[in-house]
């Protein structure tokens, strides 16, 4: 039978990691929020729809952060992400 011990190579912090095996959850909400950045661009209360949507993001990941669940720099990385891949998508096919 293996067991943890077994493999040295393995650390418990490789394991448990979320960064960057995956996109960290902050990802989505500030993609959706830079899109609706986009969409609402010249309406009559696009800034403030922009502000709130933004807002919220960060909500998001200020509880990822107070909640344990990432640490800040996974929250900032997964935010930048987010926020590069919608002006990506928009300078392509916008």
């Amino acid at each position: 039978m293996l067991r943890f011990r077994d493999f040295p190579s393995l650390s418990f912090r490789a394991i448990t990691s979320k960064f960057p095996a995956r996109p960290p959850p902050t990802t989505f909400p500030f993609a959706i929020a830079t899109s609706i950045g986009f969409l609402v661009e010249g309406m009559e209360h696009g800034t403030l729809i922009i502000t709130l949507s933004y807002l919220i993001a960060a909500m998001v990941a200020q509880s990822r952060i107070e909640g344990k669940i990432h640490t800040p720099l996974e929250v900032g990385a997964g935010s930048l992400i987010g926020i590069f891949i919608s002006i990506l998508i928009f300078s392509i096919f916008g």
